[in-house]
């Protein structure tokens, strides 16, 4: 079942329409979406200034040790950045889960990296932020589709921005390259391509004995609520083994018992169900279901057959035991059978008699796991899971009626009125359970973001809403189906399980973060407010807008203090916007330097850059104005405002639609007065930095001025003065706003700070 995305805006359509002609100009001129065109590897700080600044500095780094041991990869602890991604010609942008380059590690051999042609690529790998410091490398090993690029040219820094260790090293032709231990931070991977090509693959081996042990995983609770929890049956790139686990973990720390597979993209799991998966998957399904039982959660395998099963076909009712069987005898025992979204075949009919058939296929299925495995258990998810598809099939009640045959002890599953509902109360379910005769389980789309994905990415973080106290005590189950995205999926899970504990709904999104935060220990203040910043800036379910309410506001404040004549006070507008704007611009830097989980922080790469264009599009367009009202030239301010325009025109995801449009055509309008007049430019700053030691910059500002900035981790703003500790070495961007109350001025600058290791 696939939720339907809004896409029904004008703006959207135009969004589309620019988008196409930007792509077909690009295939032509053989250039490449620029999916991270921000320069985010020195972009990749964070922080903002109302972070307090209690995450204790480090202690000083450890030099690099005499390599021991077995070699370990590093990949999965870095933080990843390509400066531009090759774009697919459908759709129009490249996405995050098939192209970007976090997908090297994603153990997919169906995603990668899709390189860039004709023109440099730079691959930026970061240690510093979750490693803490520079290590004694073994190797690197890179996997590249055929054909492979003409040259890459691997560049090794004690830290990102630091100083370079020994020469550019070539990759040889089998894609391995010896680093021969030497102790570096962070490498730069040039990569010029004649011809489309992928990378796979990235391995970074070290036998460094200073490795930090992994983080801890939240602490499981005891089990409050086996029948609620999650399941992982959206359309798109299934989530990995590693995002299972921790969705797991997730669940247990909250008291949640169920964790369904059932991604439709998986093949084996649908298309091509008869076939056997190969014997490693079914191992490490194994021991994720293992790894479940260990926490108090039941992982149950689903199995979606009835595209083309034929129930009196007994080689495919053979196909279908075989194929729950393999997994049974590698330590499953819960399964579910689906049968939602089969109706491609125009001439099926939905009625008594193919409910009849498919309860009969549950029974034979069930009947053979039993015989083996006695305390196997069933689900099932009917084609008619919905009152507008009972409604919508000439015979839909008589279907549902069919399925009363199904064992008491055999949950079916419903999603409510509709596939995807604003709000779900007991009432909702009365016609169902009247026609199966007992209460679903809630299969909920609240999160669900795959509809329309191709075109509109649609970041949905809202906290659990909607859904009437009662629901759970009147059903058999709620199990969430919730965002693609698996590390994201985590923080409104985290609100769901909350909501069933009874935490107020204001503390909702709070609770969330704390629990993904009990994942960086060593960061968990400065984490949890900037998942808490994160949840702010997309706050949307089921079909609403992702966006930033505060945002929203603040810019249309703007607008109308612009006018004139409004009964908003510019001074105060600007006092209330400027914040929120330059934490806007930061959120991806904050994200880099942060201490959360790697798939969190790769999730949200590409979506960050839509809040930061359209923060600095609001920026732009105050400079604009500041320099208008002062006589200055505007040229700049002029291209940084098309800068931003663009770069938000080619994103695709949903952030606050419209809102910082008045503000740009009111800055655009060049006839009119501007009453914002320019403050002196901000200098960047100078002074040296080095990880374990606070840095403190005052800018250069007229009396009277106020100063709003946000980047790294735990920046403070005391009056006229930033400071922050960095926890690692590395670039910290910081992006400040000033201004001035009478005569109302603006500047603002970005700027960034190369912090080196400390000795």
């Amino acid at each position: 079942m696939r939720a339907t995305a809004p896409l029904h805006r004008a703006r959207r359509l135009a969004a589309v329409a620019l988008a196409l002609t930007w792509v077909w100009t690009a295939a032509a001129s053989c250039t490449d979406a620029p999916a991270a065109s921000r320069d985010a590897a020195s972009d990749a700080p964070d922080a903002d200034a109302a972070i307090p600044d209690s995450d204790a500095a480090p202690p000083p780094p450890p030099a690099c040790t005499t390599q021991v041991g077995p070699a370990v990869d590093l990949v999965r602890r870095a933080r990843l950045h390509a400066s531009a991604t090759r774009a697919p010609l459908v759709p129009p942008w490249p996405r995050e889960d098939r192209d970007a380059i976090a997908t090297v590690r994603d153990d997919d051999p169906t995603t990668g990296w899709r390189v860039p042609v004709d023109r440099p690529a730079v691959v930026t790998l970061d240690l510093a932020p979750l490693l803490g410091h520079a290590l004694s490398l073994d190797r690197l090993e890179l996997d590249f589709a055929t054909p492979a690029p003409a040259t890459v040219e691997a560049r090794l820094f004690a830290s990102c921005g630091g100083a370079p260790v020994g020469a550019a090293r070539v990759l040889p032709p089998d894609g391995v390259l010896p680093l021969d231990g030497v102790c570096a931070a962070c490498i730069e991977l040039t990569v010029v391509a004649a011809e489309a090509t992928t990378l796979n693959a990235i391995r970074l081996l070290s036998r460094d004995a200073a490795i930090p042990a992994e983080p801890p995983e939240p602490a499981p609770a005891a089990t409050t609520d086996r029948g609620a929890g999650v399941v992982e049956g959206f359309y798109g790139v299934p989530w990995s083994f590693a995002e299972r686990r921790r969705m797991l973990a997730t669940l247990a720390h909250l008291g949640l018992g169920t964790c369904l597979y059932a991604p439709k993209e998986d093949p084996l799991h649908r298309a091509r169900w008869r076939e056997p998966y190969p014997a490693e998957f079914v191992s490490a399904l194994g021991e994720l279901a293992s790894y479940g039982a260990s926490l108090g959660v039941d992982v149950v395998f689903g199995i979606s057959p009835f595209l083309d099963l034929d129930p009196d076909d007994a080689a495919d009712l053979a196909a279908l035991d075989g194929k729950l069987g393999s997994l049974a005898a590698a330590g499953l025992r819960h399964f579910a059978i689906l049968a939602d979204d089969i109706e491609v075949d125009a001439t099926l009919e939905v009625d008594a008699a193919l409910g009849e058939a498919q309860v009969a296929t549950v029974l034979h299925a069930l009947g053979a796991l039993r015989a083996s495995w006695p305390d196997a258990t069933l689900r099932f998810v009917p084609t008619v899971y919905s009152d507008q598809r009972r409604l919508s099939f000439p015979d839909g009640d008589g279907y549902l009626e069919a399925l009363a045959e199904l064992p008491a002890d055999v949950p079916w599953l419903w999603t409510g009125p509709d596939t995807g509902n604003a709000t779900l109360e007991p009432a909702d379910l009365e016609a169902a359970i009247a026609l199966v005769g007992r209460p679903p389980m809630i299969w909920d789309n609240l999160w669900a973001n795959d509809g329309g994905d191709g075109f509109f990415g649609r970041v949905l973080l809202g906290a659990y809403a909607g859904r009437a106290p009662g629901l759970r005590a009147a059903t058999d189950g709620i199990v969430q189906n919730p965002l693609m995205q698996g590390g994201l999926a985590r923080l409104v899970v985290g609100t769901f399980g909350a909501a069933l504990a009874g935490v107020a709904d204001s503390e909702l999104r709070a609770r969330a973060a704390q629990v993904e935060a009990l994942r960086s220990p060593d960061t968990a203040v400065a984490d949890e407010a900037l998942l808490l910043a994160v949840m702010r800036t997309f706050d949307a379910v089921h079909d609403q807008d992702p966006g930033h309410h505060a945002f929203e506001r603040a810019v249309a404040d703007l607008a109308a203090a612009l006018q004139g004549g409004a009964p908003v006070d510019l001074a105060a507008a600007m006092a209330a916007a400027l914040p929120l704007l330059v934490e806007l611009a930061t959120l991806e830097t904050r994200a880099w330097h942060s201490g959360l989980a790697t798939e969190l922080v790769d999730e949200l790469d590409f979506p960050l850059d839509k809040p930061r264009a359209e923060a600095e599009r609001a920026l732009a367009a105050l400079s604009l104005l500041a320099a208008r009202g002062s006589g200055l030239p505007t040229a700049a301010a002029e291209g940084a405002l098309a800068e931003a325009e663009e770069r938000s025109s080619k994103s695709r995801f949903v952030f606050s639609p419209d809102a910082t449009d008045p503000l740009a055509d009111r800055a655009r309008d060049a006839a009119a007065p501007s009453p914002l007049t320019a403050l002196a430019p901000l200098d960047p700053p100078t002074l040296p930095c080095q990880s374990g030691e606070a840095f403190v910059f005052q800018p250069a500002l007229g009396p009277g001025a106020h100063l709003a900035a946000a980047g790294p981790p735990g920046l403070r703003v005391e009056g006229s003065t930033l400071r922050f500790t960095p926890r690692h070495a590395g670039r910290f961007v910081v992006h400040i706003a000033a201004w001035s109350d009478a005569p109302v001025a603006f500047a603002e600058g970005r700027f960034t700070v190369v912090c080196e290791e400390a000795p």
